[in-house]
This record gives structure tokens, C-alpha cells and sequence, in this order.
């Protein structure tokens, strides 16, 4: 792909190999390293134009949010994955999988209109466009660090996890929030 194709992309992936071998682990160490670093870079072979294998050095900008899809009850995950993943864990109970059916019954017996559809896209994209870039600031960043234990490193991740959360936010709710004027583009506070 162009250089710059994955830039505010998303990457969703299913689950992976149950296989908790170094080879697995390696296996997604690109991954691991784009969420981290917010660039994708892996070696390939592929061939020159003269037919020669050759090893080709992939290097595509993000940021790339990125979505994993697990099967809680049968995936292991690496210690090293654990920390670059926030964590969204759904209502299982059979409560919730009745109302879901019903909802999807609902939805096939009498289908959106394809200019409701429409209708909502555009009301998102609007949205998105009123969005304008913020340096956010969190004046609450300094007290948040006692809440955090740091007895293991994954705490060192964990909080940047949250400042983004708590950034993003923000950011969602810059009409909402109190801004400072006296920066370029405008200050929200989280």
C-alpha cells in the first residue's frame, strides 16, 4: 500500500493462534510494536525486478487504533500484549444474548430506510468535521499517579492508557469543556 494508507485507519483482527510459543510471540510483534510506537514496520521477501528474492523494508505511519476480537474463555494472552490493549469485556448472561435476538428480530421485521441510513452517516461526519485540533492538557495528571500501584511495569502502560482515554474524551467533549484560549488551537482541559 502508499505510504501514509494506514494513517487513522483502524486494524481489527480476529483471534489469534492459542499457541503460546516464542514463534507465536513473534508473530505479532509488528502489532505489538505499531500500537506501541504508532508505526507499522516488519521485513518482507518479495521479489526486484530482476526476479531476485529481496528482503523489503515496510515502514507505514499511523496512528492505527486497533481492535482485537478474543474468545475470553479459550485465549491466553501474552503478558506483552496484555499492556497495549485496553480491555472492553461484554455482558455474556443469557439476559443480554435474549435482548440482542430480539433487537436483530426487530431490525429484520421492519428494516432502517436506506435514507435513515444515510441520514445518520452524515449527522457522524458532521460531527467529525466540527472537531478541531486541541493540545489537551489534564491538570489532574500529577494526583492521578498515586491512584496507579507501581509495583509492576505494566502500570507504566496502563497510565499512558489512561491519559489517552482521558484525552480523547476531552477531546469529544471540546464544546463542552472549558478551554484557554491563549494556546494556538485552543487548550481543552480533561
Amino acid at each position: 500500500m502508499p505510504k501514509g494508507s494506514l494513517i487513522h485507519r483502524a486494524v481489527i483482527t480476529g483471534e489469534r493462534s492459542h499457541n503460546v510459543e516464542d514463534e507465536a510471540a513473534e508473530a505479532t510483534r509488528a502489532l505489538r510494536e505499531m500500537i506501541s510506537d504508532g508505526v507499522l514496520r516488519i521485513a518482507v521477501c518479495g521479489k526486484d525486478e530482476s526476479g531476485n528474492i529481496v528482503t523489503h523494508h515496510v515502514e507505514q505511519p499511523g496512528p492505527l487504533p486497533t481492535w482485537r476480537v478474543p474468545h475470553w474463555a479459550q485465549e491466553k494472552f501474552f503478558d506483552e500484549d496484555r499492556t497495549r490493549f485496553l480491555f472492553l469485556c461484554c455482558n455474556e448472561s443469557e439476559a443480554q444474548s435474549k435482548a440482542i435476538l430480539d433487537r436483530m428480530a426487530a431490525d429484520a421485521a421492519s428494516p432502517k430506510l436506506n435514507e435513515d441510513i444515510e441520514s445518520i452517516i452524515a449527522l457522524h461526519h458532521a460531527a467529525q468535521r466540527l472537531l478541531q485540533a486541541k493540545d489537551v492538557v489534564i491538570p489532574f495528571a500529577t494526583e492521578l499517579t498515586e491512584a496507579i500501584p507501581c509495583q509492576r511495569p505494566e502500570s507504566r502502560r496502563a497510565f499512558g492508557h489512561l491519559l489517552n482515554l482521558i484525552k480523547a474524551t476531552a477531546l469529544l467533549h471540546q464544546y463542552q469543556r472549558e478551554t484557554d484560549g491563549s494556546w494556538a488551537g485552543g487548550c481543552c482541559r480533561g
